[in-house]
């Protein structure tokens, strides 16, 4: 996405928030390097936009061990994770869980979300523990790599 259609977005009063500099890895990242995908993604939205940016989308989910304490130091009020559910009032504000919602899902599917149906979660939870057994079995920074490599994104490394 362009910084020109992030602006039209913006315009048209959708929030741009975070999802760090170089899309990195944050459960691979020393603190500095969090610091860093944290505040500079922060600053240069609000710059470009100028539009505060409260919230971070982690990539991939990934999670630093001080994600929630530096996040909320550098003026963060909450963070999503990658885990498919609702976010309820018990939720912490810097692990919400989340709903993608994709060009594959149809109108009904759509309305399913939107309606907070409970079928379409439990539908993806087979998928959520699998995915979950997986990254545990062959480490995060693997599992992100055949991610990359199936899908054509290129990495990011430190």
């Amino acid at each position: 996405m362009t910084w020109q259609q992030m602006e039209t977005m913006a315009g048209n009063g959708i929030d741009v928030q975070s999802h760090t500099m170089t899309h990195a890895l944050l459960g691979q990242a020393t603190t500095g390097q969090l610091i860093y995908e944290l505040r500079e993604s922060k600053r240069e939205i609000e710059k470009r936009l100028g539009t505060p940016v409260h919230f971070i989308s982690m990539p991939h989910g990934s999670c630093h061990k001080e994600f929630a304490k530096t996040a909320n130091d550098y003026g963060y009020h909450g963070g999503c994770t990658s885990e498919i559910a609702y976010a309820e009032a018990q939720s912490s504000p810097f692990a919400l869980p989340r709903i993608s919602v994709n060009s594959q899902y149809n109108l009904a599917t759509f309305m399913s979300i939107a309606q907070s149906s409970p079928e379409f979660v439990n539908r993806n939870a087979a998928a959520r523990k699998m995915k979950r057994i997986i990254k545990n079995f062959v480490g995060e920074k693997n599992y992100n790599r055949a991610y990359h490599l199936i899908y054509g994104v290129q990495e990011n490394t430190y």
